[in-house]
C-alpha cells in the first residue's frame, strides 16, 4: 500500500435495470437514458409543485438542479482538500424519507473533483452556513439499485482546510505536543532510545496506517476475492523489511528517518506527503478509488 503503484484499467459494466420509476416498468440498458427519464421526471416535479429558483448545474456529464435557500456570509468556501462536514435529508420525488444524518452525527468527508458523482458534487462551491435544496438523477444518490431521482436538503455545517482538520484531530486524540519535521510530518515518538543505533536493511518495521477519520474507499476482500467498498478508519495494517534503497511515500519515508532502532512513534502525514491530489483509482472514470484523493494519513510505526 505505501508503493507508488500504477493500476491497470478495470472496466466496469452495468447490468440492465429496470426502471421502477415510469407507470410502466421499462428495461434500459444505457444508464444516460435513465438520467434522461430521471432529468423528465425532474422537470415535471418542478412544473407541478410549482418551484422556482432552481438553477441547472451541469458537471461531468452529468446535471442535477440547485436552488439556494440561505445563502451564507461567511467567506469560508469548499474547495478541493477541503474537510467539509454536512447534515442532509434524501427523499424520493414523492417525498419518502430515504436516508439523513442524524443531529449529532452528521456527515463529513475530504472535497475534491475526482469523485464523480456523489453528494459532495453537489455541494460544491457552497460556504460554510449555505443551507440548498438539490433535485438530482439516481446516480448521485441510490439506494439498493433504485434509480429514480432524488430530493435532498443539506446545510454547509463547516468547511476546514487540511491543517485545520489535523489540529482538530490532534485535539481530539490528546495529541497537540506533537513535533513538525522539516518535511511538514508531524511526530511523536512514544517509545525514545537515544543511545539506539539507526535503522538499517533488513530492520523490522511494523506499522499501521490510518484515515483521520473514518472513510469510504475500495478496498481488497480476499474472503470473496473481488474488491469492495469499506468505510473504515484503518486502511492498512503490515510488517514489512527496511530498505532505505525502496520507493514508499515521502511522509512515510520522512517518519523513518526520525525513527531508531527500537523506537515507536506515531506520525501525521499531510496529502501532499502521501498519494497527493490524485490518490489511487482503479480506473480512467477516477470514481473508484483503493486511496481516496487528498488523504491526510496517520501512522502508527514500531520498529525492531
Amino acid at each position: 500500500m505505501l508503493k507508488k503503484i500504477t493500476y491497470q484499467l478495470i472496466v466496469l459494466s452495468m447490468l440492465v435495470i429496470v426502471c421502477s420509476c415510469a407507470k410502466e416498468p421499462i428495461q434500459y440498458e444505457d444508464p444516460q437514458k435513465i438520467i434522461l427519464s430521471n432529468e423528465n421526471d425532474i422537470k415535471n416535479y418542478i412544473t407541478q409543485k410549482g418551484l422556482v429558483n432552481y438553477e441547472r448545474i451541469a458537471k461531468n456529464d452529468y446535471f442535477f438542479y440547485l436552488k439556494k435557500n440561505t445563502t451564507s456570509s461567511d467567506s469560508t468556501q469548499e474547495y478541493d482538500g477541503s474537510t467539509v462536514t454536512i447534515s442532509f435529508k434524501v427523499y424520493d420525488l414523492n417525498g419518502k424519507l430515504l436516508d439523513s444524518t442524524k443531529t449529532n452525527e452528521p456527515y463529513t468527508y475530504v472535497s475534491n473533483k475526482f469523485f464523480v458523482p456523489r453528494i459532495a458534487n453537489l455541494l460544491f462551491d457552497l460556504r460554510k452556513g449555505d443551507k440548498v435544496s438539490i433535485l438530482c438523477p439516481y446516480i448521485y444518490m441510490s439506494f439498493d439499485g433504485d434509480i429514480t431521482p432524488k430530493r435532498i436538503e443539506a446545510e454547509i455545517l463547516n468547511v476546514q482546510s487540511e491543517e485545520e482538520a489535523i489540529n482538530t484531530y490532534l485535539v481530539r486524540t490528546n495529541n497537540t505536543d506533537m513535533l513538525v519535521s522539516n518535511a511538514g510530518v508531524r511526530y511523536k515518538i512514544t517509545k525514545k532510545l537515544p543511545n539506539a543505533p539507526s535503522l538499517t536493511t533488513g530492520s523490522s518495521i511494523d506499522y499501521l496506517g490510518e484515515f483521520l477519520r473514518p472513510t469510504q474507499f475500495l478496498t481488497y476482500d480476499y474472503s470473496i476475492n473481488q474488491y469492495v467498498y469499506k468505510k473504515t478508519l484503518i486502511f492498512d495494517k503490515n510488517v514489512m523489511r527496511y530498505d532505505p534503497k525502496e520507493s514508499l511515500i515521502s511522509g512515510f519515508t520522512e517518519a523513518l528517518n526520525l525513527l531508531k532502532l527500537g523506537e515507536e512513534g506515531t506520525f501525521v502525514i499531510p496529502y501532499s506527503l502521501a498519494y497527493g491530489e490524485k490518490g489511487i483509482s482503479l480506473n480512467d472514470m477516477k470514481t473508484d478509488y483503493t486511496m481516496p484523493p487528498y488523504s491526510t494519513l496517520v501512522f502508527t510505526i514500531k520498529t525492531y
